[in-house]
């Protein structure tokens, strides 16, 4: 790999797209460019049949790492499961190439950056796509995630990253 490394946290990749993932892609894209190298560290997801998706792929000189069995995005097990596995996989990943920036896109890989980059002593960025506090407080029939669930966000979006990048107003707000 060359001179600067990021690894990239995000739940989703390829064949499931969205704002986070084709932003995710831009910035990786773009690192390659001016000599940047990026490790993207994924779920393993099956959204359809047909997918014949590797656990370790490189896709216009990204290196993806897919981590955990096949599973479904909504599998709320798996869910769970992403953060320690993208943990173990970020660690070894940046002792492996000796990165320089740990880049977590979306809330669902926000602890695991947060950890990664303070075990690894390098610095942390979230890239936060949509703020679920908005959501939880319109559409949440339960107080305590009402209550709780946007601490939990705050907690671990603006005390703990190094910078953070927000796409959506919501957050802008808070």
């Amino acid at each position: 790999m060359g001179r600067h490394r990021t690894i990239f946290i995000t739940e989703r990749w390829y064949p499931m797209l969205g704002g986070g993932e084709y932003h995710t892609r831009y910035l990786a894209v773009e690192l390659k460019k001016i000599g940047c190298d990026s490790v993207i560290i994924t779920r393993n997801l099956k959204e359809n049949k047909k997918s014949q998706v590797k656990k370790e792929e490189f896709e216009n000189g990204l290196k993806i790492e897919r981590i955990g069995s096949k599973s479904n995005f909504n599998s709320v097990f798996h869910k769970i499961l992403f953060t320690p596995l993208a943990i173990l996989k970020g660690i070894e990943l940046s002792k492996k190439y000796n990165v320089q920036i740990i880049h977590g896109q979306g809330q669902s890989a926000g602890l695991a950056t947060y950890i990664i980059s303070k075990l690894v002593d390098k610095p942390g960025i979230l890239t936060v796509h949509g703020a679920f506090m908005e959501k939880y407080k319109l559409f949440s029939n339960s107080s305590l995630k009402r209550i709780i669930w946007p601490r939990m966000e705050e907690l671990f979006t603006f005390r703990s990253f190094d910078r953070i990048i927000s796409v959506d107003k919501y957050f802008l707000k808070l």
